[in-house]
Formats: C-alpha cells, sequence, structure tokens
C-alpha cells in the first residue's frame, strides 16, 4: 500500500516571502473574483463562439493569471470584460427599469 504524500513543512528555506503590501494585494485580488456579484447572484448562459476565440481566450486567460498572481478562468475574464464595457457605458444600465430585467 503506498503511503500518503504529505507536503513539506514551510520554513525559512521553503517559504514564500512576501512584503505587508504584497499579501494584502495578493488578498485584494483574491477578493475581487467574488466581487463583481452581488450577494452571491449569478446569471447563467450558455455561450456558443468560433472556434478562433478558443485559442485567443486560453491565452488572455493564462496571460491575466500571471499579471494577477492568480488562476482566472474564461468565465472571470469574460465577466471583467462585460464589467469594463458596462462602466465605459453607464448611459445604457440607467435607461432600463425592472421590466426589462
Amino acid at each position: 500500500m503506498a503511503a500518503k504524500f504529505t507536503a513539506p513543512k514551510k520554513d525559512a528555506y521553503t517559504a514564500n516571502i512576501q512584503s505587508k503590501a504584497e499579501q494584502q494585494e495578493q488578498e485584494s485580488k483574491q477578493t475581487t473574483r467574488k466581487t463583481y456579484a452581488k450577494d452571491g447572484e449569478f446569471y447563467r448562459f450558455n455561450l456558443k463562439m468560433p472556434i478562433e476565440c478558443k485559442t485567443y481566450l486560453q491565452e488572455m486567460v493564462w496571460r491575466k493569471s500571471l499579471e494577477e498572481h492568480r488562476n482566472v478562468t474564461i468565465t472571470d475574464y469574460i465577466a471583467q470584460l462585460v464589467l469594463a464595457d458596462m462602466e465605459k457605458h453607464p448611459e445604457i444600465m440607467a435607461g432600463t427599469d425592472e421590466l426589462n430585467t
């Protein structure tokens, strides 16, 4: 029977050393993923795209993950694009009413 793998304990030689500012920045980036939805409300739909978009999205998500030092999914990336577009065009949301949603 194989033994279970246990991660090595962190010590002065294996620990990642970060400044307080770096720790706070990393924590804030981890929480931004949850902030684009209010109280856990999400809109779910199926998205069909041309196959050319697949490679592009995978590459952009990989680059965004490196940039933000966290795992970014394609869903996160697309949600960030839509939210950025919403900020550029606030008049669209101002013109909608409850019956349109």
